[in-house]
């Protein structure tokens, strides 16, 4: 994904948003209600607002960090902006729909 940590700010600021990332192990986390740290929370990891952000996941309870280039796709509730790699976006929408056909 080519953004930036200040874009993503600009986007969703302190509003809830859905994202779904590839975690360092290559499995794909979903947070369905997830916020932006901006609380300025100390962090020695020298990346964070570089390479990485940090997401607080509000149905987990708990912080994540997030490689920005292994994000798949950002979206806030109303929809109404939208993030989204478009090469593992295309891959996911395929694995759903195959999912769905065996489920019929």
């Amino acid at each position: 994904m080519i953004t930036t940590n200040k874009t993503i700010e600009k986007l969703f600021g302190d509003n809830p948003f859905f994202i779904s990332y590839f975690k360092k192990d290559r499995t794909i986390r979903e947070m369905k209600k997830a916020y932006l740290d901006l609380t300025g929370r100390k962090s020695k990891n020298p990346n964070i607002g570089k390479t990485q952000i940090i997401v607080f996941d509000k149905d987990e309870d708990g912080y994540r960090t997030v490689n920005i280039d292994d994000i798949i796709e950002m979206e806030n509730e109303d929809k109404d902006v939208y993030l989204a790699d478009s090469k593992h976006k295309e891959l996911l929408d395929e694995d759903k729909a195959h999912l769905r056909n065996e489920a019929a």
